[in-house]
């Protein structure tokens, strides 16, 4: 089924629903426990291998 939503109603459901969104990511990082940084070692957990990792890091 295909919806027909205006522009206008789009836009007022992002305004909407992003800070609705935005804080409940952040009490489930809270929640989680999640550090704001990773550890080298973690990044696998991100699906990042580590010579991109490194990679990135040089080119900073």
């Amino acid at each position: 089924m295909k919806l027909d939503i205006p522009e206008s109603v789009m836009d007022q459901l992002f305004m909407e629903l992003l800070p609705i969104a935005s804080k409940a990511f952040k009490q489930a990082a809270q929640r989680e426990g999640l550090p704001f940084w990773m550890k080298k070692g973690e990044a696998v957990y991100a699906n990042i291998a580590p010579i991109t990792l490194r990679n990135y890091i040089k080119r900073d």
